[in-house]
């Protein structure tokens, strides 16, 4: 990323497998820089991101997903 202008927030859907089941997740979010039409994800973005999926993990795993147990409190 040549570092240049102010990245664009963006999301997408993303496809995922995880012991043999398929997923997907929209709104996955990721930025684009303007200027050199780089694609990155910013720290704050995969934290995010990476919740979501483990989210979805832990359905599979038959787990509460962290809203369940923000719920449960």
């Amino acid at each position: 990323m040549c570092e240049s202008a102010h990245l664009i927030p963006k999301k997408t859907v993303e496809h995922y497998s995880y012991k043999g089941h398929d997923f997907s997740l929209e709104n996955i979010e990721y930025a684009v820089c303007p200027a050199c039409h780089s694609e990155v994800v910013t720290p704050e973005q995969i934290k995010r991101n990476e919740a979501r999926i483990c989210d979805e993990h832990r359905k599979i795993d038959g787990f509460f997903t962290s809203a369940e147990i923000t719920q449960l409190e």
